[in-house]
């Protein structure tokens, strides 16, 4: 797999990114927050893992540049056997991406066209009104845009774009299960090198960091956390799921994801997380 810089792309419009996977990296600078006063600064790069033009991850990597390049070759050639998983789980948060963008969507029709329907129009507010309404009909179009035509005839708008929220969100719940079940055995070791997350929205990243500062971070293993509860488990013997589901929790724990976190995500009963985290030498 090659390593490329985002640079050439910025500075050059000819520059085409290689069509199958590779990495490509940034330079970039970090700023920690030591404590309310204090600010620590850092420079490294984001690296990108990428197939042709689409991102699948991104992680972040402290040091100089030639700490960075050494760190992208390294896990260029480790990423291999991930690239199916991760392609699951990229297509996940883009269907997760879609729904949220769709629930917005639809309440901000609900309101605006509620607030017109309830206000007295008069001579001194008839503009807030058209706008009002020009808002309304504004996000009717993004939604009906995306919901299935069969469900708009079938189902007042606002109950059609809920029903394919919920389906967007199924799917995502498929493909992580699938994700999951494609993933390299964690108990040889899980990925090694630095933490990839998925290319999620801003919106997202805020949602992902009020849990704590670390679980950002711990997203792959989040992620694949959240595959466990529809995933068909019974593929593998129940030592292999016990192993693989340990293996899993430890390494979601070292990456700092809190155990409530891990339990809200997999559904996995917050004694059994306890009891592989304390006896880390036998099977729960």
């Amino acid at each position: 797999m090659t390593v490329e810089a985002l640079e050439v792309l910025k500075r050059d419009d000819t520059y085409i990114p290689s069509d199958g996977p590779h990495i490509a990296w940034e330079p970039c600078q970090f700023i920690d927050d030591i404590d309310g006063y204090t600010q620590r600064q850092s420079r490294g790069a984001r690296l990108y893992l990428r197939d042709g033009r689409r991102t699948l991850a991104v992680a972040e990597v402290e040091g100089s540049r030639s700490t960075v390049i050494d760190v992208a070759d390294e896990v260029s050639s480790q990423i291999g056997p991930w690239l199916a998983t991760m392609r699951h789980l990229a297509d996940a948060v883009a269907l997760e991406g879609e729904a949220d963008t769709l629930d917005l969507n639809i309440g901000h029709l609900v309101y605006h066209w509620e607030a017109s329907q309830d206000m007295f129009v008069t001579a001194a507010n008839h503009r807030l009104y058209d706008e009002e309404v020009s808002m309304a009909y504004r996000y009717e179009d993004l939604v009906r845009a995306v919901v299935p035509r069969e469900d708009q005839r079938a189902h007042p708008l606002p109950e059609a774009a809920a029903m394919h929220s919920a389906r967007l969100r199924q799917q995502a719940e498929g493909l992580r299960a699938q994700a999951l079940l494609t993933a390299p055995d964690l108990r040889e070791g899980p990925l090694p090198g630095v933490s990839w997350v998925g290319p999620y929205s801003r919106a997202k990243h805020k949602e992902l960091r009020a849990f704590s500062e670390s679980t950002w971070y711990a997203d792959l293993p989040h992620q694949l956390l959240k595959g466990w509860k529809a995933a068909d488990t019974a593929v593998w013997s129940a030592e292999e799921r016990t192993g693989r589901r340990n293996a899993l929790i430890r390494w979601a724990a070292a990456r700092g994801l809190p155990k409530k976190v891990m339990a809200d995500a997999s559904g996995i009963a917050r004694t059994t997380i306890d009891r592989v985290l304390t006896d880390k030498g036998t099977p729960a």
